[in-house]
Formats: C-alpha cells, sequence, structure tokens
C-alpha cells in the first residue's frame, strides 16, 4: 500500500496522469470542444471561447496540453487587445473582463513551477486588487526583469505594466485636482521610466502636508506612497562598485544566504541597473528564484510540522511530497521525515513468529520516510518528463526506484524513460 501517496501525486499532478496512460485519450470530444471555441472566438464571443476552453481542461486534465496552446492564443488576444472586433462584436465591461482574467489566471498559475514568478505575479494581482498601484507595478517590473518562463504569463504582464495600472490610476487620480492624486501621479511617472531618484523625489516633495490634512479614504494612498518611499530610498542607493558586484552577486547566490534577505538584495541589484547584458544578470535571477523556492519551502515544512503535531498524517505527507519534490535535500523536510520515521516505529508492535535465527529471510520493506521521499522524486521525474527533459526524468525516476525498488509505477515510469533514451527498458 502506498499510504495514500498515489491519490497525493494526482491531486499534485493532474495533467501528468496520462503520461503513461493505459488508455486512449479521448481526443475526438477535446477537438470538438476546441473547434467550438474557435468558432465563437471567430464570431467575437472571446469570453465565451475563453469558459468553453477552461471547462474542457477542467473535463480532461490528462490532456490539457492540447488544450493550453488555443488558451494561450485567446487570453493572449483579451492581454493585447489584438482583436478590435472583440469590442464590436461581444462588448465586454471591465467587470467581466477581469472576471475572465481572473479565472484564466487561477487555472494557468497551477501549470507555473517557477516559484518566484508565481509568488511575484500572485502578490502583484493582489495589490493592484487592492489599490496599491506603485507596489503592483513595482512586482510586475521584477516579473518582466525575471523573465517568464511561458507566453501567456509574459503577456500577462505586459498588459499589467502597459495598460491595466496606468489605465486605472489615470481614471482614479487625473479628474482628482489634489495634492495627494498629484504625487502620486507624478511618482508613478517617473516610476515607470525606472527613474528612482526621480520617483523618490515626487513621493518625498508633498508626503509631509499631505499626510497632515488626507481624508480618511485617501490614508491607504498616503500609507502605500510612504512605503514606496521607503523603498526607493534604498533602491535610489548604487549597490557596489562594478568591481564588487559580481562578488555582492555571488554571496547572496550562496547556500549560506538567508533566503529572504538575498531574495531582497539580489532585486535592489536587478531593479537597479535593469541591464539585462550585464554578465551578472543570469546569476542573479537565478539566485532570485533559489531564494523563492527556499522561502516556500520553508513555509511548507511548516505546515507540515503543525500537520504532523495534529496528528494528521496524510495531510503532512502531501506536504512533505510537495516540498521534498521542489528541494529533495531540504533539512527542514528531511528533519521532519525522520521524526516521523521514529513515530512511526515506536507505534509497530512487537514481531511475533519463529525466533530470529530460525526467521526467513525477507526483502527489505522501504521505510515511511524513504517512500515519501520517492514519491517526491517520482513527481519530479514526470515534472521534467512534461517539460522534454527526457534524461533528467530518468535520472530522477532511477533516485525514486533506489529507494523504493518495488514500486510498480515508478518501475515502469523508469522503463519507459530508458526505453526512450535507447538504454533498454530494464533497470540494472
Amino acid at each position: 500500500m502506498r499510504y495514500a501517496l498515489v491519490f497525493v501525486f494526482l491531486v499534485s499532478f493532474p495533467a501528468a496522469r496520462a503520461v503513461f496512460a493505459r488508455t486512449p485519450a479521448p481526443e475526438q470530444n477535446i477537438a470538438k470542444s476546441v473547434s467550438q471555441a474557435l468558432q465563437s472566438a471567430k464570431s467575437g464571443r472571446t469570453g465565451e471561447a475563453l469558459e468553453t476552453l477552461l471547462r474542457t481542461m477542467e473535463l480532461h486534465p490528462d490532456d490539457a496540453s492540447l488544450v493550453i496552446p488555443h488558451l494561450d492564443g485567446l487570453v493572449g488576444e483579451i492581454y493585447t487587445g489584438a482583436q478590435k472586433r472583440i469590442l464590436a462584436g461581444d462588448p465586454l465591461s471591465p467587470r467581466k473582463r477581469r472576471a475572465i482574467l481572473e479565472t484564466t489566471y487561477k487555472s494557468l498559475l497551477s501549470t507555473v513551477e517557477d516559484e518566484a514568478m508565481r509568488a511575484l505575479f500572485l502578490n502583484g494581482r493582489k495589490a493592484f486588487d487592492e489599490g496599491r498601484f506603485l507596489e503592483a507595478y513595482d512586482l510586475f517590473l521584477l516579473c518582466r526583469f525575471l523573465g517568464p518562463p511561458d507566453g501567456w504569463l509574459s503577456d500577462a504582464v505586459e498588459n499589467y505594466l502597459k495598460d491595466q495600472i496606468p489605465e486605472e490610476i489615470e481614471s482614479r487620480f487625473s479628474k482628482k485636482p489634489s495634492l495627494l492624486a498629484e504625487t502620486y501621479l507624478s511618482g508613478f511617472k517617473a516610476f515607470a521610466e525606472l527613474n528612482w531618484n526621480g520617483a523618490l523625489k515626487e513621493l518625498e516633495s508633498h508626503s509631509w502636508s499631505a499626510s497632515r490634512h488626507v481624508k480618511p479614504a485617501d490614508k491607504s494612498m498616503v500609507e502605500e506612497i510612504a512605503r514606496m518611499a521607503e523603498i526607493l530610498r534604498i533602491r535610489a542607493i548604487k549597490p557596489e562598485t562594478p568591481k564588487g558586484l559580481e562578488f555582492h552577486i555571488n554571496r547572496l547566490c550562496s547556500d549560506d544566504a538567508e533566503p529572504a534577505g538575498a531574495a531582497a538584495g539580489l532585486t535592489r541589484i536587478m531593479l537597479y541597473y535593469h541591464d539585462r547584458n550585464a554578465p551578472w544578470w543570469k546569476s542573479a535571477a537565478s539566485g532570485i528564484r533559489k531564494a523563492y523556492t527556499a522561502i516556500s519551502v520553508s513555509n511548507l515544512v511548516k505546515q507540515a510540522r503543525l500537520s504532523f503535531t495534529s496528528g494528521d498524517l496524510k495531510k503532512t505527507t502531501k506536504i512533505l511530497i510537495t516540498a521534498l519534490q521542489k528541494s529533495p535535500q531540504d533539512p527542514g523536510a528531511l528533519s521532519l521525515l525522520d521524526e516521523m520515521q521514529a513515530s512511526a516505529r515506536s507505534r509497530q508492535k512487537p514481531a511475533v513468529g519463529p525466533p530470529p535465527e530460525t526467521a526467513p529471510v525477507r526483502k527489505k520493506t522501504p521505510t515511511l520516510a524513504e517512500k515519501i521521499q520517492a514519491q517526491a522524486y517520482y513527481n519530479r521525474g514526470l515534472s521534467a518528463y512534461l517539460q522534454g527533459n527526457i534524461k533528467t526524468a530518468a535520472q530522477e525516476l532511477d533516485k525514486a526506484m533506489v529507494l523504493d525498488p518495488d514500486d510498480e509505477e515508478i518501475g515502469k515510469a523508469l522503463e519507459r524513460m530508458r526505453k526512450e533514451l535507447g538504454l533498454g527498458g530494464k533497470h540494472p
């Protein structure tokens, strides 16, 4: 019995269930739905088309890859406004348009494995929805610099930076000829030009007088101006000399660096210089992603420990698999695994049977910790396979097989990987 691990995997990787499918995919039904969606889009009913494709993905999660390209195209049309006939054929109110986008984001973000990009995008959306437009712009700007891995995500980031945020600021503040609105607008203009000193000057120019005479309804705006001014005071200072910059980046990217501090430091450097051609740029971007992954894993381990303390082993297992899938050697996750294993041993009943000297020799049964680690490597292998990295997939599955050699699913998956690599089917 896999200790509910199969259930956990199916929840975590719905699209991967078809990788080693034993029954044909319902391609005809999907093709029919896609055809209907494209017809709706052609007629200008883009909202209806998106809903059809999202519903198709929900009904056929195993074959989401057949739907996502069409979904990407339609979402891109809404983001960029490339199809002007949408406005004439099926006018979308801002409210309906945002509702469609929110549904789309929710469905597609689950496919994004980049922890930094997902966290920044979600936090940017939250700031935008709460009216914190300067903070939202800052977060989406970092998304742009990191380079979204997916086409639809890149379009979404640009839509926020070029359309939604500027339009919302203009509509909210241009009609309010107040000192506070003027400060916000001028600050945003400098912000959008990446002129940090100019933005700081504008945000600080009237902050004292504005805070004394602010209306209750504008209190959140004043608080946001104060927060962004504090960030810009640090960002406007040159981080390092060119000679020391690479050393500083390497230190922030090291395994010893505290994740939150590393993310903040690397973000500051990236946004100050904003030079994608710099020799250190890729290292800084990689360091930010590494830091966000570490933060995510740390939070997952905290959740798993709370579940373990409350006695919910099923939930603990599920969370730990996710954490180890992101970072297989995370010390916190491995420590909790040891505690789970010790707890499982303490609950075992004494063996009943012949004395040890006459007992038959049995194959070693994987421990609970080994099964959980094997499942995490198995998930990593399927994830790599879905991205086309067959060699990496085989390596991850090989690690899973070492931990749990009798698991049939792992064995079949590894056999398939080895065949695709031309190494023969059986594991040596």
